[in-house]
């Protein structure tokens, strides 16, 4: 598939890390086609993504707009008690966006006719001149370059490097979006300029502005979201949660709609038992709230000879760093800085690989000591103390390349 004179790289996996990825290559010279698994838009999927600096850095360097538009400004953020009253407060200006507004503006930034969806990848053999790609269809392709982008569960690192599996957390995420309208003014009033948390033994949640379904950042147009962190047993509970509505029972994660609607009523009746009002009244009136069991990896290996892992696929951090879109963006500028330094694409992936895995590691160190205290029964023998709030509100969603952690578990 290669351009005269050019070089040819496949990406497997077409969301953000994935079509980042593409638009840098493409913009630097390489024909790049992008195979997704999934045959639907994904512009619907996710809920707030912090964003930083670095990243816009990079989607500048991809071709992607960047104005005021691409988030809401958040003033900072806030700690509340079970009872809802403000514990403190840490001024940390930062927009925050909405996982389906750089989704649209990364796809515009990709070339028309590269992205293909509903194309599942079941093999990649490295080599020494090109990657072959294989698919479920039984159709095949090479390239000088794939670049494996497809997440958490990658195919792409299982096939090279099978012995880097991801491990269950502890502890689970529920999300939720829900339009700000549907909201009491009170709720929307009190929380529409910064982030608020509240935290307990093995329990977090956070909740937040967001523009709306169309992007809007328009008052009465935005949405507000959440995240609950809750301690669920990897045994007893957890397959319970991911058994869907026809009773398959899925091993990792399940689709917002396959949930079980007795899930959902037992968040909503623990919301107003666990959480402040505000927040209860938040997860209540979410239409279609939904499950993310969390998991980490620390890779060893994320380059071969012709294939490099970026993202999710590279490293998986827990969310509270608040920066798996950034790692994704940096991981794809190294790559392309490599590349653009060397003839030899083994040789620039060996050197990616030196340059990324010691932050990647960091940030799932970090992101282990953010989230510790919400274990539950992992740690049932040694609990670790709740965070302090104040160190909750000023270190979640910071991003890397912060001060070393005050304190090591």
């Amino acid at each position: 598939m290669t351009a005269a004179g050019g070089r040819s790289a496949i990406v497997v996996g077409g969301s953000l890390a994935g079509l980042l990825a593409a638009a840098v290559l493409s913009r630097e010279g390489w024909t790049v086609r992008i195979f997704e698994r999934v045959p639907e838009d994904l512009a619907g999927r996710g809920t707030g993504i912090a964003t930083h600096q670095e990243l816009f850095d990079a989607f500048a360097r991809a071709g992607v707009r960047v104005d005021d538009e691409i988030g809401f400004p958040l003033a900072g953020r806030v700690g509340f008690d079970r009872e809802g009253r403000e514990l403190c407060r840490y001024a940390y200006r930062q927009y925050l966006s909405s996982w389906g507004t750089l989704y649209r503006r990364l796809r515009a930034a990709v070339p028309a006719g590269a992205y293909e969806p509903g194309r599942e990848v079941a093999d990649v053999v490295d080599g020494p001149r090109q990657a072959l790609v294989s698919f479920r269809d039984g159709r095949q392709l090479a390239a000088d370059l794939v670049v494996g982008a497809d997440g958490i569960w990658s195919t792409v690192r299982a096939k090279l490097n099978p012995g880097a599996v991801p491990a269950y957390a502890g502890y689970v995420a529920w999300r939720g979006l829900i339009d700000e309208t549907a909201l009491p003014e009170a709720i929307r009033n009190r929380h529409g300029s910064m982030q608020g948390f509240f935290a307990k033994r093995d329990e977090q949640f956070t909740m937040y502005p967001v523009s709306g379904a169309d992007d809007s950042l328009a008052p009465g147009r935005r949405r507000f979201g959440f995240l609950w962190y809750r301690a669920v047993d990897e045994h007893r509970d957890l397959p319970e949660l991911l058994t869907d509505v026809d009773g398959a029972r899925n091993r990792y994660s399940i689709a917002p709609t396959r949930i079980q609607a007795r899930h959902i009523d037992r968040l909503r009746s623990a919301a107003g038992d666990v959480l402040p009002p505000d927040y209860a009244e938040i997860v209540c009136r979410t239409p279609s709230p939904f499950l993310q069991a969390i998991y980490d990896l620390v890779s060893d290996r994320i380059a071969f000879q012709r294939v490099a892992l970026v993202g999710d696929a590279a490293f998986v951090a827990r969310p509270h760093v608040g920066a798996g879109v950034l790692k994704a963006a940096l991981d794809v500028i190294a790559l392309a800085d490599a590349l653009g330094e060397s003839d030899s694409i083994p040789r620039t992936l060996d050197a990616y690989e030196k340059v990324r895995i010691p932050p990647g590691t960091a940030m799932v160190e970090r992101s282990r000591y953010l989230g510790a205290y919400l274990e539950g029964t992992k740690r049932a023998s040694s609990p670790v103390p709740v965070l302090p709030m104040e160190e909750i509100i000023r270190e979640s969603s910071r991003g890397l390349g912060l001060e070393p952690l005050a304190r090591k578990l």
